[in-house]
């Protein structure tokens, strides 16, 4: 009995002393949030944010509120981690009293109420099986299209690999997508410069081992970015010369750091450092199928509408929580 009685006693002590440093523990996280959120960083101000991100509108309303205004970088983060929760709450409605972009809004209000996935365009297959038709519109084509016949989808590694701009993106991506049955596995080791890069990019693609033996510096510096998952290489060299970005290394960045290149991938094609327009869309149809179903490509005319589509796509990002 006294034995009983020292044992419940201990367990009492025991609990009471991991209550007592889990109510400490809460005690000292809450008021370092609360010092982050209020600071004149942006940097402590965005690292609160980040700690506060999977709270409840309720309480997310109260702590961001004030964060609505200032530094950018910190108003968008604001922003974003509200419309996260209000999509998952289902609280939409409640965001028009706060001063969110006008823009964000609207592509807040889109999503709600057009939220049906475009059915197959057969123009596209049929574009992208014409043998009359340049290669790297076949490929867009491509693409857009959810299977095509095995000698369609054979026809994607015979054609001219470059796109207008030099770069290997739509070969890649299109063989990616319809040709895994039909790989050429020498192209590891082709004299072919070109079909190297495609078999390197494509590795990467699939999450096979990157197999490389090339003195190529350029191939040697893809290699690097993915065989190291080195996002940081990446980003310091994915702009060209001419200030427009280099295709092939961003599809590697985006293979290795999806999350940070996918909001890159917003901001430079809203900013226009694509040489071709078409080409983030498709890298965005890619990597992010279930939201991009929802876009239609009539939305991408004129410079106009490319800035509403990719408005619609960084909300679309936000839904799925990305």
């Amino acid at each position: 009995m006294k034995y009983m009685s020292l044992l419940s006693l201990a367990i009492t002590i025991i609990f009471s002393a991991i209550g007592g440093a889990w109510i400490s523990h809460q005690k000292v996280t809450e008021k370092n949030i609360q010092v982050l959120l209020s600071s004149p960083s942006t940097i402590d101000q965005l690292n609160g944010i980040e700690k506060v991100k999977h709270e409840s509108f309720d309480s997310l309303v109260v702590r961001l509120s004030p964060l609505l205004q200032g530094d950018v970088r910190v108003v968008n983060a604001a922003s974003n981690t509200l419309v996260k929760c209000a999509f998952r709450e289902s609280r939409i409605d409640e965001l028009e009293k706060f001063k969110l972009d006008p823009a964000l809004l609207a592509s807040v209000k889109w999503w709600r109420s057009n939220k049906n996935s475009i059915p197959p365009n057969p123009t596209q297959l049929k574009l992208a099986c014409e043998v009359e038709v340049a290669p790297w519109l076949r490929r867009l084509a491509s693409l857009h299209c959810q299977s095509l016949e095995l000698a369609c989808a054979k026809a994607l590694t015979t054609m001219p690999l470059r796109d207008r701009d030099g770069s290997v993106l739509l070969a890649t991506l299109s063989m990616h997508k319809h040709t895994k049955h039909v790989r050429i596995t020498s192209w590891n080791n082709s004299i072919d410069a070109d079909q190297r890069k495609v078999s390197l990019l494509l590795q990467g693609l699939e999450n096979e081992t990157i197999e490389h033996t090339d003195s190529d510096p350029h191939m040697q510096h893809l290699a690097n970015i993915l065989s190291n998952k080195n996002g940081v290489l990446a980003w310091r060299s994915m702009h060209q010369d001419d200030g427009f970005i280099n295709p092939d290394i961003f599809l590697a960045g985006l293979i290795v750091d999806n999350g940070g290149f996918l909001q890159l991938l917003v901001e430079s094609a809203t900013d226009n450092l694509w040489q071709y327009p078409e080409h983030p869309v498709e890298l965005a149809r890619i990597f992010t199928p279930e939201v991009v179903q929802f876009l239609p490509d009539t939305m991408l005319g004129t410079i106009e509408d490319r800035v509403k589509w990719w408005n619609l796509f960084a909300c679309g990002l936000l839904l799925e929580e990305r």
